[in-house]
């Protein structure tokens, strides 16, 4: 069964996610040191959930929406647009759920 985020099956689900720039011989140290840290960013994201910091939820979503653009992840971009705006919006209730669609496919992302 397909995983389903905001109403979109994600084709592939626990795949191997990797940028659209993987095959270009320019891209691959910045992708490895973007793939490195994004472990550092999930932990963020799980402390503004722990901590009801919706300022650093908001802010680490609007850093990964653009870098997932820069770097080749479009659905990392879509998934981070989406929990920002659940933060400025201030809905508690999806935040939550929003943020595992953005940290789960995060998981997936690989150089």
């Amino acid at each position: 069964m397909a995983t389903v985020v905001n109403n979109k099956a994600l084709p592939g689900a626990g795949q191997p996610i990797k940028s659209i720039y993987a095959d270009e011989a320019d891209f691959q140290d910045l992708l490895k040191y973007f793939v490195e840290v994004l472990p550092e960013r999930q932990l963020e994201l799980q402390a503004g959930l722990e901590e009801g910091d919706i300022y650093l939820l908001k802010s680490v979503a609007h850093q990964l929406k653009g870098a997932g653009g820069g770097y080749g992840f479009p659905g990392l971009t879509e998934r981070a647009q989406h929990l920002e705006m659940m933060c400025k919006m201030e809905n508690h209730a999806e935040i939550p759920e929003s943020l595992q669609a953005l940290v789960s496919y995060m998981e997936q992302i690989c150089r």
